[in-house]
């Protein structure tokens, strides 16, 4: 296997069991309790998982940065990796300036730049423009976050939300904007495997049919996205509270709009969302299913839909507004029939929380009830997502002059899309096509 592709398969697989971890404790946080024995024992399993993987995808990379290395000219000799001038930042984030040059807090840099919008006050010597520009403002009016608080920014970023953290994200090369990925055009099953490899029985000194892999591109080309957090002068002068509130926001801001635009993007501009994906598997309603309603046939028609390999990892994402419909959902048995969603005790104890053992979510970026997209059935470790560089900071006193608030703006750049361009065909059952991507037709 490519190293690229095991790269690509640890880290779904590192995603996939710290999702399940996160599922559980949200389920025992719901439920007012902690883990059970069952639970705990299936939480070490997985972490024990997790240590095996992220210790095979540290080889992977060491390999990959040895066979890097021994492409090398051979007269470009080997040197000691260790410089004793640089501190533990420093180590951690190739490029990050020394001590004296940099600032010690994020809320120090944050008043820097504020004061650098004031003519009167000056540029701080520790904001630097990007590599390869002179110091001062760059042309959009920013300056580039110093490296270690651009990282905290992105891995918080990355360790929140309900969508982001079971993303599968690619490294972007420092010399492009953008990724070509070679992709089997794998959608119909009976075309065979990767898209034209086919086995065949053959009778005695047969000839043998020859068979050829059909690929496909993916390019995934970085765009900007911004988040604007406004503050107060007051809040300026206390640089904790600021450093706390700018996290935050920035954070939750950054959160929200990546995962609508994975659930609702466009591809233009913005992430290709699978709602406007052509992999996206639309199941129809019931015959004579009354409107803005779920019924149980419909949620095992959308999991019968769902591509068998995605169903360890998918979830189900919910509007709010769907949850009476699951909490009255049904099956009938006979004269009677029994509850689908409602746990044993009724409304008295906790709802499982999972259908067919998937984690339900409720995510205000779904549809209202009755639309397509109020649930969704999805195995995000097949959206593919892409970011690169440092996050771009940029202040303006100018804008609310007269209120005495203060505009931080976040700029970085990124881009994502599902890993699927079609729906996938089975040979046998040609019109119940598959997906890791399965929502609802509108009722």
């Amino acid at each position: 296997m490519a190293s690229l592709d095991r790269t690509i398969e640890l880290t779904k697989l590192i995603q996939s069991r710290m999702a399940e971890c996160e599922a559980m404790k949200n389920k025992a946080q719901d439920e007012n309790r902690h883990l059970n024995e069952e639970e705990r024992k299936r939480f070490g399993e997985f972490m024990t998982d997790v240590s095996v993987y992220t210790e095979e995808l540290e080889l992977e990379k060491k390999e990959a940065a040895v066979r890097e290395r021994l492409a090398r000219p051979m007269s470009d000799g080997v040197r000691p990796n260790v410089d004793p001038a640089k501190d533990e930042l420093q180590e951690r984030f190739p490029g990050l300036p020394a001590k004296e040059d940099r600032f010690a807090t994020f809320g120090d840099a944050l008043v820097a730049v504020r004061n650098a919008a004031n003519p009167s006050m000056g540029v701080d010597r520790k904001l630097r423009a990007p590599a390869g520009m002179s110091e001062g403002q760059p042309a959009d009016g920013g300056f580039l976050l110093q490296m270690d608080y651009a990282s905290e920014i992105k891995k918080r970023m990355f360790s929140t939300g309900q969508i982001l953290p079971r993303l599968t994200r690619l490294p972007v090369g420092s010399n492009s904007n953008s990724i070509t990925i070679p992709a089997a055009a794998d959608d119909t099953e009976s075309a065979g495997v990767f898209g034209g490899i086919i086995a065949y029985w053959l009778a005695e000194a047969g000839n043998k049919a020859t068979s050829a892999p059909h690929f496909r591109e993916m390019v995934l080309k970085l765009k900007k996205m911004a988040v604007v957090v406004p503050t107060t002068d007051e809040l300026l002068n206390d640089k904790v509270t600021l450093e706390a509130f700018i996290r935050t926001g920035s954070n939750l801001a950054l959160v929200k709009e990546a995962e609508k635009q994975v659930i609702r993007g466009v591809g233009a501009g913005q992430p290709l969302g699978i709602l406007n994906s052509g992999c996206l598997v639309t199941v129809s309603a019931e015959t004579g299913q009354l409107a803005d309603t779920v019924v149980y046939e419909n949620i095992v028609n959308m999991w019968s839909r769902l591509f068998a390999d995605s169903r360890p990892n998918a979830v189900w994402l919910i509007n709010q507004s769907i949850e009476p419909q699951l909490y009255t959902m049904g099956i009938s048995v006979g004269v009677g029939g029994s509850p689908v969603y409602m746990p044993p005790g009724g409304a008295s104890a906790a709802p499982y929380g999972t259908l067919f053992g998937r984690p339900v979510i409720p995510c205000n970026h779904c549809s209202k009830l009755g639309d397509v997209g109020d649930i969704i059935l999805a195995d995000f470790g097949e959206y593919l997502w892409i970011e690169k560089g440092g996050v771009q900071e940029a202040t303006s006193i100018h804008y609310a002059f007269i209120t005495d608030e203060t505009y931080y703006r976040f700029v970085m750049r990124c881009d994502g899309q599902p890993a699927w361009s079609k729906v996938f065909t089975p040979e046998q059952a040609t019109t119940a096509t598959q997906s890791p991507f399965v929502t609802l037709a509108a009722r």
